[in-house]
């Protein structure tokens, strides 16, 4: 099970019957011995929310799934018109950047559904998601016109 290699780093990752194996070298005067560790495919990503929005826009953030957040490389964006039966893909987001997506081109108004999911660093999409919706871009509270507005009491 255990193979000697005569490098003092190796990575490589493979799929295996649906969970992703790490393997992993280890240097040990100057031989490395192979040390596969399971990582759990990646679960839904927590506490999606709408952060900010505006007349055409809106700002998603979320947290990190609970488990299997270090098998990931990105979070896929997806949305779909409340009217519309399919998702389409709107974006893509780092796994280290900060977890925000600024959803732009929406119509101010319309109910718009979302679902954001991560990505394995072998390339395949998780097969959970967080959806949120629906949500509606909608001017900041206060502004009109890109003027400010008095409060109402």
């Amino acid at each position: 099970m255990y193979g000697d290699i005569a490098t003092d780093t190796l990575y490589k990752s493979h799929l295996l019957a649906s969970c992703l194996y790490n393997v992993q070298a280890l240097s040990l005067l100057s031989s490395a011995h192979f040390l596969p560790t399971i990582l759990v495919p990646p679960s839904a990503p927590q506490n999606v929310r709408v952060s900010a929005y505006s007349w055409d826009s809106l700002e998603l953030s979320w947290d990190a799934p609970l488990q299997g957040a270090d098998a990931l490389s990105c979070f896929t964006i997806e949305s779909r018109m409340a009217d519309q039966p399919t998702f389409r893909l709107q974006g893509k987001v780092d796994a280290f950047k900060p977890r925000k997506y600024q959803a732009y081109g929406l119509f101010e108004g319309e109910d718009y559904f979302f679902r954001i999911r991560g990505c394995t660093k072998s390339g395949g999409p998780s097969e959970d998601f967080a959806e949120i919706g629906p949500v509606t871009p909608r001017p900041p509270y206060g502004k009109v016109d890109g003027m400010i507005s008095s409060r109402p009491h």
